[in-house]
């Protein structure tokens, strides 16, 4: 029986791809479908033991986060599920823009070092 690699929670969040406090709401949110495991070495740090991932537990959690047999579309993107404020310059597309830029005043062409036209 062969054995499965194990990979801590910092190398797990570089494979899945996803930041330490997501992975750790996915790990406390499904509870019964991944197990915590520890490495009781001694070497494991100041922090203590240190949780371990099998090799397909992440990469259960990966096709949990990642979806690659659809387009993700606006509703999907977790940014754009919040509501737009008014009079902010936030797009549809979640990319802040900003207004136009106005013409210069000839105050603001001289503090700013450029010549008049």
């Amino acid at each position: 029986m062969p054995l499965e690699p194990l990979y801590s929670l910092a190398v797990a969040c570089e494979l899945i791809p996803v930041s330490g406090p997501t992975l750790a709401s996915i790990l406390h949110r499904h509870k019964e479908k991944f197990p915590a495991r520890y490495n009781l070495d001694s070497h494991a740090g100041p922090g203590g033991p240190e949780r371990m991932l099998l090799e397909s537990e992440c990469l259960a959690i990966r096709d949990m986060v990642i979806r690659p047999d659809r387009k993700a579309g606006l509703e999907d993107i977790g940014v754009l599920r919040k509501q737009i404020k008014p009079r902010t310059f936030q797009s549809l597309d979640g990319l802040r823009r900003y207004p136009a830029p106005r013409p210069r005043s000839e105050v603001d062409k001289f503090l700013l070092g450029e010549e008049s036209a």
